[in-house]
């Protein structure tokens, strides 16, 4: 996994960006609770390594379209 160092995040070898709760909040603007209770809830896209927890900026996206979709839950 490389690191970008202009924006702190990580790669995967594919481009596929991969974000912490942290950044997936501040791009949402929203809380790093909401974060966590959506993962929860509905089911929010992630994956852990160890106990630091990931998520997609694709899957990200691919989620909030289809939550939006459902009147956001």
């Amino acid at each position: 996994m490389k690191k970008d160092h202009t924006t702190g995040s990580s790669r995967e070898p594919d481009g596929d960006e991969l974000m912490s709760k942290r950044q997936v909040a501040e791009m949402l603007g929203k809380n790093v609770r909401t974060i966590d209770n959506w993962r929860k809830e509905y089911g929010f896209p992630s994956f852990k390594l160890g106990h630091s927890v990931f998520f997609k900026r694709r899957n990200v996206m691919v989620f909030m379209d289809k939550f939006a979709a459902n009147g956001g839950g």
